[in-house]
């Protein structure tokens, strides 16, 4: 990974906001860099078009905003020593507003939470709409937080695809966040329509001829990688058969990662738009209980 030098923090000023914003000022003291601290609020035009909307309601919430603002900049000065650290109030939707500051700052890294205030389904956090559409969006990575924790990433996990240059990035990433502790490189593989072959009646040894190829090509890929390992890190490689959004959430169950790296195509690599909800870095953003990085490849 490059240097990091500004991040951008987008908080509703919920518990998870404030999560976000705790993890982003450990990165920005980490990195040395600058924090912008953002914060979308409606603007008259969006708050007005609720039945009872009144014009005092609005601007007590937009006051109100202000001075949570203002805390929160104290919290992060005081918390974290922090001195390169602004705040900005935009009135327009969240995920536009954090989409277009990302690119005002030239942030490098966008942090921010899974959920709204409210999202839990069987008392576990959801991802949020806003979140979603930040990630089919960001043009750089994003990091969507889960926990509370603060203190420095120990323990990460990268998920390595094919391309070996776009995992190679995402292990420097992982590598950037959490110098010391061991970094678990996941790669599946499993016969190329594995499942159709199967329903097919294809003869079992066949099918394990092809799945076979393709752990080879996993362990030629691994051992490609593991140079990216600078003296004091260590890369802890597993090859797991199995579909790869499913086979990695388990891996993050059982391996139990403070932070998962991993990979998303940019629209540009895209046939459509809507791809982005298919791509296992979406997926895997969306179902993970821990925190998720999503890197542009």
């Amino acid at each position: 990974m490059s240097t990091v030098h500004r991040v951008l923090a987008a908080t509703d000023f919920s518990p998870a906001g404030h999560a976000a914003i705790a993890r982003a000022g450990q990165l920005t003291r980490q990195f040395q860099c600058e924090l912008t601290v953002l914060h979308a609020t409606p603007d008259w035009t969006q708050f007005s078009r609720g039945a009872a909307a009144q014009h005092r309601h609005y601007e007590k919430i937009t006051h109100n905003a202000e001075e949570l603002m203002r805390d929160e900049l104290t919290w992060l000065r005081t918390a974290f020593g922090l001195t390169r650290v602004r705040g900005e109030i935009q009135h327009e939707t969240a995920a536009r507003a954090i989409t277009r500051m990302a690119e005002a700052v030239a942030a490098d890294l966008v942090v921010i939470g899974a959920t709204g205030e409210q999202l839990l389904f069987n008392g576990i956090p959801i991802m949020g709409g806003t979140a979603l559409k930040v990630l089919a969006n960001a043009p750089v990575p994003v990091l969507v937080v889960r926990t509370r924790e603060s203190g420095a990433y120990q323990s990460t996990l990268v998920v390595v695809a094919q391309d070996l240059d776009a995992a190679g990035t995402l292990i420097q990433w992982a590598l950037g966040f959490s110098a010391s502790g061991p970094c678990h490189l996941v790669r599946t593989y499993d016969a190329p329509y594995a499942q159709r072959m199967r329903l097919s009646q294809l003869d079992d040894a066949e099918i394990g001829k092809a799945i076979e190829e393709q752990r080879r090509i996993a362990v030629k890929d691994c051992s490609t990688l593991m140079h990216q390992a600078r003296p004091g890190q260590q890369l802890l490689t597993h090859l797991v058969q199995g579909a790869p959004a499913e086979t990695v959430l388990g891996q993050i169950g059982s391996l139990a990662p403070q932070l998962v790296v991993v990979g998303q195509q940019t629209d540009q690599s895209r046939n459509n738009r809507g791809e982005w909800a298919a791509d296992l870095g979406t997926r895997i953003a969306y179902h993970s209980l821990t925190d998720v990085l999503v890197v542009p490849c």
